[in-house]
């Protein structure tokens, strides 16, 4: 499975894509900010990760970000 949604930036006008992939049985994210970009853990992916809603683009993908936390809660159960 793979989802992505559009977050904010903090202090432009830009919109990145932090992208969860779900795969035998790993997750992992991506975003196209400058920090995700080299790998390191940005405030987009963190906050997501948190479930913080603020800084999403589109608030519809908010339910997307709740499946995929889901998703991702059970992963860790396992």
């Amino acid at each position: 499975m793979e989802k992505t949604i559009k977050v904010k930036s903090s202090s432009s006008i830009d919109v990145y894509n932090v992208t969860f992939k779900f795969e035998k049985g790993l997750a992992s994210l991506t975003c196209n900010c400058k920090a995700g970009l080299i790998k390191q853990l940005c405030k987009h992916k963190i906050n997501l990760l948190e479930g913080d809603l603020t800084d999403i683009y589109d608030k519809t993908d908010s339910a997307i970000l709740s499946e995929i936390l889901e998703k991702n809660r059970s992963i860790k159960n396992n």
